[in-house]
Order: C-alpha cells, then sequence, then structure tokens
C-alpha cells in the first residue's frame, strides 16, 4: 500500500514567498498542502481542522512570530514536526527555532534543503 502524502501547513507572512512555496510544493507528489496561514495566530487555529504532519514555519511574522508559535505548537502538539524557514541559513532565530521544537532550519530559497526538512519531518515523527 503506498504511503499516503504528507500533509503540510505553510506559514508565511508574504504574500508572494507564500504563493512561490505553494506552487513549488504541489509539484511533489509525495506532499499535499493542507492549509496556509499569514501569521502565528492563523496557524494555531487551522492545526486541529487541516491536522497537518509537518508546518512550515517563516520565523519574522507580525504578531505571533514562528518561535513563539513554534513554542505552542511543540507544547500543544507535540507530534507535529516544525520546519524553521528564513530568507538565509544564518537568521539569529535559527537557534531559537530549533529550541522550540523544530526539526531543522533552512533558507526559503534553498528549496533542496527544505524539500528535504519537510521529508525529515516524516521520519522524525515515524521514529518518535
Amino acid at each position: 500500500m503506498p504511503t499516503p502524502p504528507l500533509r503540510l501547513l505553510i506559514v508565511e507572512d508574504h504574500p508572494a514567498a507564500r504563493t512561490a512555496l505553494i506552487g513549488l510544493l504541489k509539484r511533489e507528489p509525495d506532499l499535499l498542502i493542507g492549509g496556509h496561514a499569514t501569521d502565528g495566530k492563523e496557524a494555531l487555529q487551522q492545526l486541529v481542522p487541516t491536522e497537518p504532519e509537518v508546518v512550515l514555519l517563516d520565523t519574522r511574522m507580525p504578531g505571533l512570530d514562528g518561535v513563539a508559535t513554534a513554542q505552542i505548537i511543540h507544547s500543544e502538539f507535540p507530534e507535529i514536526s516544525m520546519v524553521g524557514m528564513s530568507v538565509g541559513p544564518d537568521d539569529p532565530e535559527a537557534t531559537a527555532m530549533c529550541k522550540a521544537g523544530a526539526v531543522a532550519f533552512v533558507a526559503k530559497g534553498d528549496i533542496p534543503g527544505l524539500l528535504a526538512a519537510i521529508r525529515q519531518g516524516r521520519e522524525r515523527r515515524a521514529a518518535a
């Protein structure tokens, strides 16, 4: 029996970046975009109805930022894997995101790294 697609929730406040991520990830046959959010508060509201296995989480967003959102998700939904993302791999929030529970942190432009981190999220869930 084939493995069902990995369900994702994309949390990105910039419309162009969000649209680009959605377009890119829709092309991957093993990934399914369950939803997207523009900030941490909206992401938290979507966790139950979309049932993501992996949340792609921008670090810098207005209101509830990525680190605070990751802390809440990790505390309340520990079965959900998170991948932190930012414009560059040397973002100061990278360490904070990983301490908050993210399985990886990648630059948004690093497409192979982003895809590998998403799939790593499924592997971590299976091992848990």
